[in-house]
């Protein structure tokens, strides 16, 4: 008799359980990891070599242009117990830890050439070996042609708060959105109808309300159309209205999804839409992006276009930045703004 009611208290405790499982999405779903890459170079001569009684020599301090947050010196070996040698170290002097690339060419004597490449994980102070060769006693000149590639990642944006999700819930609003037996409106879509309830609609969307309210084509008919949004983007919008989720929210349909979610007062599916694109921004699509985000009023995401350009000037030497500065100015205007703000508080 006790197992047996220890089994009924189990199984009531595992119906609870699925009855109030929630999930967690921790926000953002979806995040940008942007690398930035700058490199930098310089030549190093010693001349007279033969006579260089110093072992050891470093080169000056040289640190990335714009700013002190990387700094590192050459070191180059010439003697190893009084025998010639040609040892090159380079060594980080700043607390960061970044990807690094070194490569060049030591010409000895103006004849010799000797190419070197060396990669590896910058730590402060260490020391990272470069090269590592014999040579002549009587060598009078080295040249080093040096290259210094830095690989950055940066996460354009991070938030604590998570999104709490019933996913009982969820799939009673799934259900209800499949199921045409209730619905008592149709949407016609560019062709494409949808059926919907306006209960769920005019409660979610206040532009919806107006629309339930004054735009019915009949009233018999309980139907609405639409011809400004692709059917593809609007079974998105009506499948988020009921479950507050979408499915495959790639750059293209978030671009599109986003015009809509304004338009139709969706400020969720707004911000959802600004968080997947914020992942998608490159050099290459990183205007357009900002046409949008400034159109539409989307805050986050035109932040994150903004800190983008910072971190990648050569966005402004572009055809499609010129045609912005040609376009909108205020707008170009007003980036390069934020920009020197930025630099000036640094």
């Amino acid at each position: 008799e006790k197992a047996r009611s220890c089994h009924r208290c189990l199984a009531i405790m595992e119906d609870e359980s699925k009855a109030s499982r929630q999930l967690f999405n921790a926000q953002p779903y979806s995040y940008c990891t942007d690398t930035r890459i700058s490199t930098h170079k310089h030549t190093w001569i010693i001349q007279n070599v033969s006579l260089c009684d110093a072992g050891n020599l470093t080169s000056s301090e040289y640190s990335s242009v714009g700013d002190t947050k990387f700094k590192w010196l050459w070191h180059l070996i010439l003697k190893e117990s009084s025998n010639p040698v040609l040892r090159l170290f380079l060594r980080f002097i700043s607390d960061n830890t970044f990807n690094f690339t070194a490569n060049g060419e030591i010409i000895i004597d103006d004849k010799e050439s000797i190419p070197f490449e060396a990669k590896g994980i910058a730590k402060n102070s260490a020391w990272n070996d470069c090269v590592n060769i014999k040579r002549e006693v009587k060598n009078s000149s080295i040249m080093l042609n040096l290259e210094l590639t830095i690989i950055e990642d940066f996460k354009c944006r991070t938030c604590d708060v998570p999104i709490v999700q019933n996913t009982k819930l969820s799939n009673y609003w799934t259900t209800l959105l499949d199921d045409k037996e209730f619905a008592d409106v149709t949407i016609e879509v560019n062709g494409e109808e949808f059926s919907a309830h306006k209960a769920v609609l005019a409660n979610r969307s206040s532009v919806f309300r107006a629309m339930l309210k004054h735009e019915m084509v009949e009233s018999s008919q309980n139907k609405v159309t639409i011809t400004d949004i692709e059917p593809k983007v609007f079974e998105q919008l009506l499948r988020f209205i009921y479950t507050d989720s979408v499915a495959d929210l790639d750059a293209t349909m978030a671009f599109e999804l986003l015009q809509a979610a304004d338009k139709y007062d969706l400020e969720k599916l707004k911000t959802l839409c600004e968080v997947a694109l914020c992942g998608q921004i490159s050099e290459k699509t990183v205007v357009n992006t900002l046409l949008l985000a400034d159109f539409y009023r989307a805050d986050q995401l035109k932040r994150v276009a903004i800190k983008f350009i910072g971190r990648n000037v050569r966005v402004i030497q572009t055809e499609e930045w010129k045609n912005l500065m040609l376009m909108k100015f205020d707008l170009a205007n007003g980036v390069m703004i934020e920009l020197l703000k930025g630099i000036q508080v640094k």
